[in-house]
Formats: C-alpha cells, sequence, structure tokens
C-alpha cells in the first residue's frame, strides 16, 4: 500500500511532458492489447498490433532519450 502511495506521488510530480508519454503508452499499449484479442482477420490483427506497438516502443525510446540525455549532459549519470 505505502508503494502505491508513493508511485501516485512520484507520478503527480512529473512534469507535463513526461505526463502525456507515459499517458500514451499506456492507451496504446491497451490498445495494442485490445487490437490483439479482437476477432479480426490475422492479417488486418498482425498489421494493427504492430502499429500500435511500434508508437508505443517509439515513445518509450523517445522518453528514455529526454530522461538520460539531460543528466548525462550535467554529469548526473556516470559513464
Amino acid at each position: 500500500m505505502a508503494t502505491t502511495i508513493a508511485m501516485i506521488d512520484r507520478a503527480r510530480s512529473l512534469d507535463r511532458a513526461s505526463s502525456i508519454q507515459y499517458a500514451l503508452m499506456i492507451v496504446l499499449g491497451s490498445a495494442c492489447f485490445v487490437a490483439a484479442l479482437a476477432p479480426i482477420g490475422n492479417e488486418l490483427k498482425i498489421a494493427a498490433v504492430s502499429l500500435f506497438f511500434g508508437i508505443t516502443a517509439g515513445l518509450w525510446v523517445s522518453h528514455l532519450i529526454t530522461v538520460v540525455y539531460p543528466r548525462h549532459r550535467s554529469g548526473e549519470v556516470g559513464e
């Protein structure tokens, strides 16, 4: 319970760009899951899951770069 409260407090202290990125990752990740379970043809299912997963992965990598690179430039991250 304490970890959940700490995670919620930490999420509230995020900047606006990070909050938007996390929200988009959750929405698109959920869409990927829904597309995987959808009763559609295999070709369309593969295309939809690939699209949603690719966008989600791209957002995740973009978020990592925006978080790690400024810290690296300021010397907070060891080499």
